[in-house]
């Protein structure tokens, strides 16, 4: 494994033509980054419009809680959840907790999706057709977006939301549990392995929540796999992204893992996931599943994470490992790519990941540089930083080339 900082050109792909089909590194990381951003604000909003606390158009107000009510066919746009922030600012300012310069960036989010649909002539081209927060004191929060202009559908996961929900606890629960792979799996290679481990909490919250109502009769992921193949089936040539912010992130691999690993011909393949700042979902044997996976182009996963951002250490525990391609972005300037492959996880020794989470807090002044690289806005303007560098990377492209991969 060998870091990476420097453009990639002139890749040709197995048929002799440049390999484009995808964005670069850059946009696919910056539209991530922007939809998992909006999953905090749209839960905020939701609460407050339930309660009857906003102002704004009826119509616009009956937008936004329709798309939490299972029906794909009600969306809400960019544009209406602007008009609503307008018509409430002061509201807002005095009702949302902490920073609202660092926590109120979502406002960029939503501006940089209306001023996308701008330029296209079309405002609907970008749509959030669902938000599900019912629930959200035992069930995990996630959304469904269409983006018309790149030919795709986005599945988001909010991260860690504090106030009553029971994001905290599935956090801590780092335990690992035995998941069995699907047959067809372990004919693919005969080095696989019969079963995996994966964080417990996680796993949980997703396919087996003992803590959901029963008036929830499905797991959540079949509610979310069944909303995902609807739209699917509406634009069957449209990719599936799969993103999320630091616990989302999470949500958002271990959902990807497993729609790669079915053989249902409705979810086009690769799947592509891209998440930030998220801690690690499982063991050695997850890891080299998820290279065989890569490997038969049923996954493409780029890990975004801040260089000093302690959330995407964890959980510290050695038995814990990252996948994927890892964008790295540094502290002060430049960023790295590294694929992550057997124990060369560079933040990786025999203490686990304990030593590299203890340097970010040697001092109140590495403690709060620690705090704010988790922060989206930190993301962003690293991110923003790089463009150069990175808008001509593209993910495709990285998988090919073995300074970055090896000989794989």
């Amino acid at each position: 494994m060998r870091p990476r900082s420097s453009s990639l050109s002139g890749l040709i792909g197995a048929n002799g033509n440049p390999i484009r089909q995808w964005d670069s590194l850059y946009d696919d990381a910056e539209n991530m980054m922007q939809a998992s951003y909006v999953s905090y604000p749209l839960t905020f909003l939701l609460r407050e419009a339930k309660k009857g606390n906003l102002q704004s158009s009826d119509r616009i107000l009956e937008k936004l809680w329709a798309i939490g009510d299972g029906d794909l066919s009600t969306y809400i746009i960019a544009e209406d959840v602007l008009d609503i922030a307008n018509n409430n600012m002061q509201y807002i300012r005095e009702t949302y907790g902490g920073d609202f310069d660092v926590d109120f960036g979502w406002l960029r989010s939503f501006e940089h999706f209306a001023k996308k649909t701008r330029e296209a002539g079309d405002p609907e081209a970008i749509s959030m057709l669902e938000f599900d927060d019912h629930g959200e004191h035992s069930r995990l929060v996630y959304g469904i977006a269409l983006n018309k202009l790149r030919k795709r559908v986005t599945l988001i996961f909010r991260g860690t939301y504090s106030e009553g929900t029971a994001d905290w606890r599935r956090n801590i629960q780092a335990d690992p549990c035995k998941v069995s792979l699907p047959e067809h799996l372990l004919e693919m290679s005969r080095d696989a392995s019969s079963h995996i481990e994966l964080h417990r909490g996680f796993y949980e919250y997703m396919f087996a929540n003992k803590e959901r109502s029963h008036k929830y009769q499905l797991e959540r992921y079949e509610e979310i796999i069944d909303n995902v193949l609807g739209v699917l089936k509406d634009f069957p040539d449209y990719h599936l992204y799969i993103t999320g912010h630091s616990l989302g992130g999470s949500l958002a691999l271990l959902v990807a893992f497993h729609v790669a690993c079915s053989d249902s011909p409705l979810v086009p393949k690769p799947v592509t996931c891209v998440s930030v700042g998220s801690p690690c979902i499982g063991d050695q044997r997850f890891l080299n599943t998820f290279r065989m996976l890569e490997r038969s182009r049923r996954i493409r996963y780029l890990r975004i994470s801040n260089s000093n951002d302690p959330v995407a250490n964890l959980p510290p525990f050695s038995w814990y490992r990252h996948v994927g391609i890892n964008l790295n972005l540094e502290k002060d300037k430049g960023f790295q790519l590294i694929y992550q492959k057997e124990c060369e996880d560079d933040n990786y020794d025999k203490y686990g990941r304990w030593k590299t989470l203890a340097s970010n807090f040697t001092s109140p002044s590495t403690a709060k540089a620690a705090v704010n690289a988790h922060y989206l806005t930190e993301y962003l303007r690293r991110l923003s930083r790089e463009k150069a560098g990175l808008q001509g990377i593209y993910l495709e492209e990285c998988y090919q080339d073995e300074s970055i991969v090896g000989d794989e």
